[in-house]
């Protein structure tokens, strides 16, 4: 996982991003990093929510087999197709940058 104590630009494409975000707080428990991050050997772990109102619509009516999924859409995705792109070059830089000692 990005440690933002470590690392503050690591978080900073969540922060600089239009979208709503907890850090260290909603995946409190860490399941998810514990059971696939491995920090001690280099592999860390960031859990993502991501709401589908980002890149598609709600469907006019109820949800059923013919209307859900709803089509993706490539410009109202785009926003969050740039925040993912930051955050995944800072999980690149992160993991090239030395620990301190």
């Amino acid at each position: 996982m990005i440690d933002v104590n470590r690392d503050p630009a690591g978080a900073s494409p969540c922060k600089a991003g239009p979208f709503s975000r907890v850090i260290n707080g909603r995946f409190r428990g860490g399941s998810i990093t514990r059971h696939y991050g491995r920090p001690e050997m280099g592999i860390n772990a960031i859990p993502m929510e991501l709401a589908c109102r980002w890149y598609m619509d709600d469907p006019a009516q109820a949800p059923e087999p013919t209307t859900w999924p709803s089509p993706s859409d490539p410009q109202q995705a785009e926003p969050l197709r740039a925040t993912l792109q930051a955050i995944l070059i800072a999980c690149l830089t992160f993991t090239e940058t030395p620990s301190p000692s």
